[in-house]
């Protein structure tokens, strides 16, 4: 036996030892899908700099950075610390879903949202917490999200994040770029890159729906503030590195015929038409063949759901 198909063997041997749950869903034909957020946030406190963030009198929980050149004009931060919520306020945030089937991997959106966002700015009055001006929001333009590269169990996909305040007429970056590669032998995920040495910076992951890993948190870099972002023109800002692996807990997807039991006589129920259908391979909560989605019947007689692999549904294998 040819040395290479024995060590692809022996890996394959210690995928299913070690890794029993992505090891069943990938090779009964499932896919895996890893959910990755990393984002920019500028944080309601500085240890590293004390002063440099404040609180507005008589507004608790809100909390300002200085407006260059200005005693009474500022900018709101975030007004939190670090978060795995979602939905926390940030200033950049790059999220997205590796759908992982075989040796293929595609991106999709979480639950619809922009793979790339970015929170409004406000300028307010120091004093107050008012909007001076309108907020405003940046462009995505200068964000990125690379394609997946897969090879020999492991799945490697770039991001660039970066964008500005839009409010003044010049301002520089806030930046975080590197790779996070998910290895299905043993369910790591590594991130390999730089942030900034300004705001704070934090990346969480999950698989299969499973608890959310913390894979790091960045504070401010100590005595750093706004102006640390500037390069002067060299486009090499200060940025701090990160090199970082993570076990993400896995949940195995039970088959959705055991989870949706299909009713009884269901093969002589009338009128059913199709009313919606999962991603190929299954939603999160059960798993299909990766040629089927879980489709959504509705009948005369009630609802049903099964994998369904119709011909043209856009699958592999199909």
């Amino acid at each position: 036996m040819p040395p290479s198909v024995r060590a692809r063997l022996g890996a394959m041997a210690l995928f299913l030892c070690w890794n029993p749950a992505v090891y069943a869903q990938l090779s009964n034909g499932g896919s895996v899908r890893v959910h990755v957020f990393i984002r920019a946030f500028i944080p309601n406190n500085h240890p590293g700099n004390p002063g440099y963030i404040r609180g507005i009198p008589n507004h608790p929980g809100l909390f300002v950075i200085p407006s260059p050149g200005s005693d009474v004009a500022c900018f709101m931060t975030d007004n939190r610390g670090f978060s795995d919520d979602v939905s926390a306020s940030s200033r950049v945030v790059t999220e997205f879903i590796l759908v992982i089937a075989g040796n293929t991997a595609t991106v999709e959106k979480a639950n619809n949202r922009d793979l790339q966002r970015i929170g409004p700015s406000h300028k307010v009055d120091c004093r107050t917490g008012v909007d001076i001006v309108p907020p405003k929001s940046a462009s995505t333009a200068n964000m990125h999200l690379g394609t997946p590269a897969v090879a020999d169990g492991l799945v490697e996909i770039v991001v660039d994040g970066r964008a500005n305040n839009p409010i003044p007429p010049i301002s520089p970056d806030i930046q975080y770029g590197g790779s996070f590669t998910f290895n299905t032998n043993d369910n790591t995920l590594r991130f390999k890159g730089s942030v900034a040495v300004f705001p704070a910076y934090e990346a969480y992951a999950q698989v299969e729906g499973g608890p959310l890993t913390t894979v790091f948190q960045s504070p401010p870099a100590p005595g750093s503030t706004a102006f640390n972002l500037i390069d002067l023109g060299t486009g090499i800002a200060k940025l701090q590195p990160i090199d970082v692996s993570v076990k993400l807990a896995v949940t195995q997807r039970e088959d959705c015929s055991d989870y949706y039991p299909l009713p009884d006589n269901y093969p002589n129920w009338n009128n059913c038409v199709q009313v919606g259908s999962s991603v190929c391979g299954g939603p999160s909560q059960c798993a299909c063949l990766r040629s089927q989605k879980l489709v959504t019947f509705k009948c005369a007689q009630g609802t049903y759901q099964q994998c369904y692999g119709e011909r043209g549904n856009g699958c592999k294998g199909n």
